[in-house]
């Protein structure tokens, strides 16, 4: 468990450092680029967390150095790529 952590540190990093931009009311005086900026880095923060969380729970873990891939390998790998596209362009 400490070492899962430890892999999205950053990203929960980003999520909390986003979540007192807003919640501290940093984000009414910052300039539009920067609130933009700011929305999309805690979108897709929160999307990487979620497809890790998803592709752990539904999906088996990829081993690199196999060659014997199945087509749940291919979907937990397109699920970190398409799910933060998903939120960062629904956001």
């Amino acid at each position: 468990m400490r070492k899962e952590t430890f892999r999205v540190a950053f990203d929960l990093f980003l999520i909390a450092l986003g979540m007192w931009f807003f919640v501290e009311g940093v984000y009414a005086f910052a300039p539009a680029p920067l609130q933009l900026v700011a929305v999309k880095v805690v979108l897709v923060s929160g999307a990487l967390l979620h497809a890790h969380v998803a592709g752990k729970a539904l999906f088996p873990k990829v081993a690199w150095e196999s060659l014997s891939w199945t087509p749940a390998h291919a979907v937990r790998m397109v699920i970190y790529a398409i799910v933060p596209i998903a939120y960062a362009i629904g956001g």
